[in-house]
């Protein structure tokens, strides 16, 4: 048929629309997630909790721990092949006021998600080319499964232009860890966990 190439871009875009829609709706719940279970678990704990839409802080005699969801990605409700775009970042009174947690929950369970073995491309690359696979992927979505990773940094906000620069070259130096959920990185916060190398 003449038009075929017309109409494959078509039904395309289409799944394309689909895609942001759905995985936007679960950016929209993992986020809650984050901020609904570092509430619940430190309130279990004793902790007074204050709470908005984008951040908690939790208070113990005078521990004060907070996460707060970044704010370039609080409006962001389409797909990512790489990340989940619901960054976060947690403090902890006991470090200062110039060092964060960086805190990014990851798929484990999305094709779409998962790196070549040239790590160079993810499934991405191969289902959103193929308008079947496309199909199949949309038809058949299932919601996001994630962990977390988490790395130490120094609060860029509290930066100088010079600061950022320095920061973002010993990024690679500072502490990372991965978790389960949210509990349990919220536990090693609190149990000293992490050290404080390559922060200045």
């Amino acid at each position: 048929m003449a038009l075929d190439k017309f109409k494959n871009n078509l039904s395309k875009q289409d799944l394309e629309r689909q895609l942001n829609q759905k995985w936007g709706a679960e950016v929209v719940r993992i986020r809650t997630e984050m901020l609904d279970d570092f509430c619940s678990f430190l309130q279990s704990e004793g902790f007074k909790i204050t709470r908005s839409e984008y951040s908690a802080k939790a208070q113990y005699e005078t521990a004060i721990v907070s996460i707060d969801i970044v704010s370039y990605h609080r409006d962001i409700r389409e797909f990512r092949p790489t990340s989940l775009e619901c960054h976060a970042n947690i403090k902890y009174n006991k470090w200062g006021e110039d060092v964060q947690l960086k805190v990014y929950p990851y798929a484990i369970n999305q094709p779409i998600t998962e790196e070549s073995k040239d790590k160079n491309n993810y499934g991405y690359h191969k289902i959103i080319e193929n308008v079947e696979l496309l199909k199949n992927y949309v038809v058949n979505f299932i919601p996001i499964k994630y962990e977390f990773g988490s790395s130490m940094e120094n609060d860029r906000s509290k930066l100088s232009f010079f600061g950022k620069i320095a920061t973002n070259n010993q990024h690679h130096q500072t502490d990372r860890k991965k978790f389960k959920n949210i509990k349990d990185l919220v536990e090693a916060v609190l149990n000293d966990e992490f050290t404080f190398k390559g922060i200045w």
